[in-house]
Order: C-alpha cells, then structure tokens, then sequence
C-alpha cells in the first residue's frame, strides 16, 4: 500500500498530465483554426485582381505612391519564386530613385524583406537606360499634349523655368556609345568641343494646376550660360 504522500503526489502529477492534455488540445485546435484562417487568406489573395486593389486603394484616398506599393507588395506575396516576379514599370520607375538617394537605406530595406524592392543590378539596368545626350527631349512634347488635352483650361496652362549649377570638371566614356561624357554640350551635333563643362543647365515645365515639375532638356557648358544663349534656347524650345 502506498502511504497518503506517494498518493497526493501521484494524484498531483496525474491532474498536470490532465492539465497538460487540456492545454494542448486547445492550441492544436487553435492552430488548426489559424491554419484553415491562413489558408482561406492565400486563396483570397491568390483571387485577387489588381483593379479590385486599386478601386479599394483608391475609395481610401490613397496617394499614387502607396497604391503602386500596395499593388507590388501584393504581386511580390503572389510570386511563387523570387526569380519568377516581374516588377511593373511604375514600381521599377521608384526604385532608383530611392536607391539614388540613399543606397544604404535601399539595401537595408531590401535584405530585410521590409519592401518588395529588385536588386541593385536591376536599378543599374534601369537607370543605364536613361539617355545621357544634352539638348531638349524630343520625345517629350507628343506625351505632354497628349496629358494637356484631357486637362481644363486653367490645367493646361503652365510656366517655363530654368536653372544653373556649377558641376565638377570630368571627362569620362559611355561606354554604350563608345562617347566622351562631360565636355561642353549644347545640343547641337554641329557645335563639338573638347572643352570640358563645369557647368549645367536644365529647362523644366511646371503647370499651374497640378503639383510636378518635369524636366525638358539639358545642356553642359562652360562658364554661366549668358543671356543671348538662354534666349536662342528658349526661342528653339518654344519653336517646338
């Protein structure tokens, strides 16, 4: 027989086994539930379509910025690989921007999985696509009244500025074109100099009605662009 201390022991030990029992079961259905919950989401998420997201987005007053973002988190869950995920053009056009102005913040939020951002490579590719050559965007005006034509009266007005900044002297090679970068540069194929450019000016088109600012052309020279040469670019921009 066992004595009255052995059995409140044993009696112990039998209502923690019970205890323990009890206290398993309810996580495992707990677990069950958030599994069947986590399931239901992917296959929410999977069903999905970006336009549905947008017109939520947008019902919410978001800006454009975080609509793009909520669109490419969304794409990124949906991916079954890394390797298999297309960034859109609009979420590609952000990323060097932000990997321009801070490379260190862009890489700590992409090693982090904080955003859904492309490699560091992908960014070059992009921005290696940009064109480097001095005068005004020739492609530029057909968008822009294109843009201008769907805008009211007051929208459609706008104010040309301009602006200068003094820049390091350094001659450098696309080595795309197999073209020398830095020299003196007003646009015009006619006018080559192989006098290095210490100076940049870039024309913008602002319009009244809304808030951005987009470059029209740019131009490298020497020294501070003088007044008749603002004015013979200003006369070619307006002839366009």
């Amino acid at each position: 027989m066992a004595s009255s201390s052995k059995k409140a022991k044993f009696e112990a030990l039998r209502k923690q086994r019970i205890a323990c029992y009890r206290s398993k079961q309810r996580l495992q259905k707990r677990k069950d539930a958030l599994t069947s919950e986590l399931r239901k989401c992917k296959e929410r998420l999977n069903d999905l379509k970006d336009s549905d997201l947008e017109d939520s987005a947008k019902k919410a007053e978001l800006p454009e910025a975080q609509i793009v973002l909520l669109t490419e988190c969304v794409a990124a869950a949906k991916a079954t690989s890394k390797q298999a995920r297309c960034c859109r053009d609009n979420w590609l056009l952000l990323c060097p921007l932000l990997q321009i102005r801070s490379p260190a913040a862009y890489r700590f939020l992409r090693d982090s999985h904080i955003l859904p951002l492309p490699c560091v490579k992908t960014v070059r590719k992009c921005i290696s696509t940009v064109g480097m050559k001095c005068g005004f965007d020739a492609e530029f005006f057909s968008p822009l009244k294109k843009k201008l034509e769907a805008r009211s009266e007051f929208q459609k007005h706008g104010i040309l500025l301009f602006d200068e900044i003094q820049v390091r002297e350094r001659e450098c090679v696309e080595s795309r074109t197999l073209t020398y970068i830095g020299l003196v540069d007003n646009g015009n194929s006619n006018g080559e100099t192989s006098a290095l450019a210490n100076h940049a000016l870039v024309f913008m088109f602002c319009p009244f009605g809304e808030n951005y600012a987009q470059p029209i052309g740019v131009f490298a020279s020497r020294g501070a662009t003088k007044g008749t040469v603002l004015s013979q670019l200003s006369c070619r921009l307006l002839s366009r």
